[in-house]
């Protein structure tokens, strides 16, 4: 799945506003339907806390074995 689509399913699972998320990452209230809008791929430590702040937590996945190595901007 893309990044936008990520994040545009996120919100709507989490019942989340654009401009409250851009808002709790500190960006301009416009921020996400930026990235929403022009389908950009965020950076791995942006999209970590993006999904940081919706309550999800972005993840390295193994395909052989499920193993997971989470991505943490605050490290």
């Amino acid at each position: 799945m893309r990044a936008d689509k990520a994040i545009r399913a996120m919100l709507d699972r989490e019942n989340a506003s654009t401009i409250q998320v851009s808002r709790e990452l500190g960006k301009s209230d416009g921020y996400i339907t930026a990235i929403l809008a022009k389908r950009t791929i965020p950076k791995a430590d942006t999209m970590s806390s993006i999904c940081d702040v919706l309550g999800y937590e972005l993840v390295a996945k193994s395909r052989d074995d499920d193993f997971e190595i989470p991505i943490d901007p605050q490290e």
